[in-house]
């Protein structure tokens, strides 16, 4: 089993960085993404929960929504 979470950690690192690269260009990091996507599937989360949800403190949620409202 330690093996199957080891190989499913590197598959998701590898991702990110993926994506990552590809948005660089734009500025943004797929924390920002996701974001926005639960967001927009959960309009009445909370702060709080949104922080919980993504493992991010809930001061870099209001951070990463006020740059998402300041680039429109």
């Amino acid at each position: 089993m330690n093996n199957f979470h080891s190989s499913v950690s590197s598959f998701s690192r590898t991702l990110s960085s993926f994506f990552d690269e590809r948005l660089s260009r734009f500025n943004f990091a797929t924390s920002y993404i996701e974001l926005m996507i639960l967001m927009n599937n959960n309009d009445q989360m909370s702060q709080k929960a949104i922080a919980e949800q993504l493992s991010l403190a809930p001061s870099t949620i209001t951070r990463f929504v006020d740059k998402l409202k300041k680039e429109g």
